[in-house]
């Protein structure tokens, strides 16, 4: 099997429900946890942001207060999960984050929580959103703080290298959506270009931890992972520089950081960092 395959040929056993009575209380407050988030959102977009608005008129001094608050409130919600013990969180190499301004953060995508980790130990985050998000109860967030998708592509990478260079830390998810659990998606290209059009650096952070059954794609929300919390352990890789690839046409740049993101994040070269995801049988 090729390691850039998006579509590994292995399978793996779920093992069996160990206590159902914690199982159920787990998927119960996963739940509590999910409607407590959703009114805080929108507390934050319909009181706190408004008047955060107020205190900062300044677009730029807004968003740089607004962030910081929201990457606290995140911090809040993991441990609030943590106390719940339907979570653990913990970060390796944490210190490769501690001036990570003016970059592109990239991950892995395994789960419906991933950014909110991420925004989580950056209070300079800003993300690509989907426009969609504009409809429901984080809207207000969404219009206020982060890029949403709805631009034109060209447009869309300026927006982003104009957040860049006002020293935010850009979170990309390559693969576009979550991964599938039968193996990760096909990695897109958008940010390799993004950080070649600001030549800034990409940090690589690895969602490792155990199996997120019941979030990730189209599982079913009464799920919960059958053994164990949820555990969350992030490894921040080393970054990659743009420099070596600046001599380079733009399309054969944009493929060779893509790959080298894919390299470096890929289950394939990750297996040690995730718990109870072993190949039982690989081609």
């Amino acid at each position: 099997m090729n390691r850039y395959t998006t579509q590994p040929d292995y399978i793996f056993e779920i093992p069996p429900v160990k206590n159902p009575l914690v199982y159920i209380y787990r998927i119960c407050a996963k739940i509590f946890c999910f409607c407590f988030f959703g009114l805080g959102s929108g507390v934050l977009g319909i009181v706190a942001l408004p008047f955060m608005k107020i205190l900062w008129p300044r677009k730029k001094d807004f968003q740089k207060h607004a962030r910081i608050l929201v990457s606290r409130l995140f911090r809040f919600f993991i441990w609030f999960m943590t106390v719940l013990h339907i979570c653990r969180f913990k970060v390796e190499n944490k210190e490769r984050l501690r001036d990570a301004g003016g970059c592109v953060v990239v991950a892995n995508h395994p789960s419906l929580l991933d950014v909110v980790m991420l925004i989580s130990i950056l209070p300079n985050a800003d993300c690509i959103v989907n426009a969609s998000l504009k409809k429901n109860i984080v809207g207000a967030i969404v219009a206020y703080l982060y890029i949403t998708n709805d631009y034109e592509h060209e447009e869309l990478i300026e927006k982003c290298v104009e957040s860049i260079n006002n020293g935010n830390a850009l979170i990309i998810f390559p693969e576009g959506t979550r991964t599938k659990p039968e193996g990760q998606n096909q990695y897109k290209k958008g940010a390799a270009r993004i950080a070649l059009a600001a030549k800034c650096p990409v940090i690589p952070v690895f969602m490792g931890g155990n199996d997120k059954l019941g979030l990730r794609k189209k599982d079913p929300m009464l799920l919960f992972n059958h053994t164990d919390p949820y555990i969350y352990n992030l490894y921040v890789k080393p970054e990659i520089s743009m420099e070596e690839f600046s001599e380079l046409p733009p399309a054969r740049a944009a493929k060779q950081v893509t790959d080298r993101m894919k390299d470096v994040l890929c289950y394939e070269n990750n297996w040690d960092k995730i718990i109870g995801k072993n190949p039982l049988r690989q081609s």
